[in-house]
């Protein structure tokens, strides 16, 4: 089980801090989420479903998603990515792919970025094939059930 407090932690020390952490559709992620902002006063959740229905904005692909992250003025060092699920699921393997990268190997702090983006997200086999780990060699794609209750 993986103390995700301690994870977070772990993370603001890290050149890359990108990370992900997903389960079945229903299984509590948003909820888990909120606890989470509840309990720490470092972590926002920003709602990416809200966000284009409010803004009247259409699906992003990866590179303008990431344009728009690392543009907002996020109040909160760690942004929590809830209800991504209507954008990613509609794109391509290949935009799968170069979000993933983005995660593995571009979007670096502090030079790209101040903040820790989580995305909490709905189980996708491309997620359970890659490894992306910290420096400390701990996985930066996490299931919710491996996670301990907060």
């Amino acid at each position: 089980m993986i103390n995700f407090q301690d994870f977070l932690d772990t993370q603001n020390t890290e050149d890359r801090r990108t990370f992900i952490v997903h389960g079945p559709s229903m299984s509590g992620k948003t909820q888990f989420a909120q606890r989470l902002e509840a309990k720490r006063s470092d972590v926002f959740i920003f709602d990416l479903l809200s966000y284009f229905a409010e803004n009247h904005k259409t699906p992003y692909d990866p590179d303008t998603l990431w344009d728009m992250l690392l543009k907002n003025e996020f109040s909160k060092p760690v942004i929590i990515l809830d209800n991504a699920d209507f954008l990613i699921n509609t794109w391509s393997s290949d935009n799968k792919r170069n979000f993933l990268t983005k995660i593995q190997r571009q979007i670096r702090s502090p030079r790209d970025t101040k903040h820790t983006f989580g995305f909490f997200l709905q189980s996708d086999n491309m997620f359970r094939n890659v490894r992306f780990e910290n420096s400390h060699g701990e996985s930066r794609i996490l299931l919710l059930n491996e996670i301990e209750a907060l």
